[in-house]
C-alpha cells in the first residue's frame, strides 16, 4: 500500500515536472518571438536619429509648459510641511523629507505619464508625425527618442526639485 502511494506521488511529480517544462518552453518561445524583431532592429538603429528625436521631444515638452506648471505646484506642495503644521523640532527633518519625496514621486511621475501619453496623439492631430515617418527612421527609434527626451526633462526637473528640497532642509533650524 505504501509502495503504491509512492508510485502515484512519483508519477504526479513527473506530470507536474513535464507541465513546468512545457510552460518554460512556451515562455522561451514567446520571448524569442518578441525579441527577434527587436534584436533585428537594434542592429540597424542609429544613435544620431534617436538623439535628434529626443532633442525634439525635449524642446516640445518645454514649449508646452506642462512641466513648469507641475514644478510650481510641487514648490507650493513642499512648504506646508514646515510652515503650516506645528511639530516637534526633532521630527522636522523627517517630515520635510517625507513631504518632499512624496511630492516629487507623485508629480514627476504624473508629468512623465502625461507627456508620454499625449505626445504621439498630438503629433497625429497636428500632422507632424508624417514629417518624422517619411524620414528613414524606424518606429522603435521614435519610441526610444521620445522616451529619452522625456527622461532627460524629468531628470532635470528632479535635480531642480532636489536642490529646492535641500535648500528647504538647510534653511530649517534642525
Amino acid at each position: 500500500e505504501i509502495l503504491a502511494s509512492r508510485k502515484t506521488a512519483y508519477s504526479l511529480s513527473q506530470l507536474e515536472w513535464a507541465f513546468e517544462i512545457t510552460l518554460a518552453l512556451a515562455g522561451l518561445f514567446a520571448i524569442i518571438g518578441f525579441a527577434g524583431p527587436v534584436l533585428c532592429d537594434v542592429f540597424t538603429m542609429r544613435f544620431r536619429r534617436i538623439f535628434a528625436i529626443a532633442k525634439l521631444s525635449f524642446k516640445e515638452a518645454v514649449r508646452r509648459r506642462v512641466v513648469w506648471v507641475f514644478l510650481s505646484v510641487l514648490l507650493l506642495y513642499l512648504f506646508p510641511a514646515r510652515w503650516f503644521f506645528v511639530e516637534k523640532p526633532e521630527n522636522e527633518l523627517k517630515t520635510i523629507i517625507a513631504w518632499t519625496t512624496r511630492g516629487m514621486n507623485v508629480l514627476l511621475v504624473s508629468v512623465g505619464l502625461l507627456l508620454a501619453a499625449f505626445s504621439i496623439p498630438n503629433d497625429i492631430k497636428n500632422l507632424t508625425i508624417h514629417t518624422i515617418i517619411t524620414k528613414p527612421v524606424q518606429r522603435f527609434e521614435i519610441v526610444l527618442g521620445r522616451y529619452f527626451g522625456y527622461l532627460g526633462l524629468v531628470t532635470i526637473a528632479l535635480v531642480l526639485m532636489t536642490a529646492a528640497g535641500l535648500l528647504l532642509i538647510n534653511s530649517g533650524n534642525i
